[in-house]
């Protein structure tokens, strides 16, 4: 996640960007299923404050619950939660870090 701004990162907003990305891929090829597939998934533009790396085998593989290749929207919300989760653990422990230091 390098550099990333992490100040406008929360649970809400992130949750909301996948769901409206979802919904965008939808609309935009006409699909009529309910997933999305690496082609989908690697055309996702983030926003300047949310800097992942979709080309990473790594994240694929989290973001991928049954690993079918098949990128659910529940999949997709709960791999948002879970990296709220981390993220907000990694600011607790630079805020404990900064004031212990």
């Amino acid at each position: 996640m390098g550099n990333a701004n992490f100040a406008n990162f929360d649970s809400k907003s992130i949750k909301d960007f996948v769901k409206n990305n979802f919904s965008q891929e939808q609309k935009a090829k006409l699909k009529r299923r309910d997933f999305m597939v690496l082609s989908d998934i690697l055309n996702v533009e983030m926003p300047d404050d949310y800097k992942m790396n979709f080309f990473h085998l790594g994240m694929l593989y989290c973001m991928d619950v049954d690993k079918d290749g098949r990128f659910y929207l529940e999949d997709l919300v709960t791999f948002a939660s879970d990296t709220m989760q981390l993220v907000q653990d990694l600011k607790g422990k630079k805020l404990q870090h900064e004031i212990s230091g």
